[in-house]
């Protein structure tokens, strides 16, 4: 199963996976200023990066190169985090939905302005992301059962 950690010390926000499963996302700054890529150890802006001798993947780093006065670093990120564990469909008469969990359910982290709300990342997580290779799932219809 997948592990998401959420932290936010950094005042850098980055979406890092460390071995196979787990990923670390940094919410961060909320209500201060960023700090320069430099403090953080210069990270790239994604790929492969040593961290103090353990090699990580950086997915995704939203802040702001060194070059960059600190009092000009004023931006918030936000973080939003849905979880997608079932289908919401139509029914086949009359009003409302009829739901059905999904085989492998997902969760979605997205990283967003804080002034404007603009998707600045996202990513999708699901559990079926850890599991190895199997057995294709039996084609059948799993709405069926609502409407006898």
């Amino acid at each position: 199963m997948p592990i998401l950690l959420f932290s936010g010390a950094l005042h850098l926000p980055v979406a890092a996976q460390f071995i196979d499963n787990v990923l670390e996302f940094l919410v961060s700054p909320v209500n201060s200023a960023n700090h320069p890529i430099g403090t953080a150890g210069l990270p790239p802006l994604g790929g492969w990066f040593d961290s103090e001798g353990r090699t990580i993947k950086i997915k995704w780093l939203g802040g702001y190169p060194d070059n960059v006065h600190y009092l000009r670093q004023r931006h918030t990120v936000y973080s939003v985090v849905k979880v997608n564990n079932i289908v919401k469909a139509g029914r086949k008469k009359g009003p409302g939905y009829q739901f059905l969990a999904y085989d492998a359910p997902q969760v979605i982290v997205s990283f967003h302005d804080g002034y404007s709300g603009e998707l600045l990342y996202s990513e999708g997580i699901s559990t079926l992301d850890a599991m190895p290779p199997g057995k294709p799932a039996e084609k059948k219809n799993r709405f069926g059962h609502w409407n006898k």
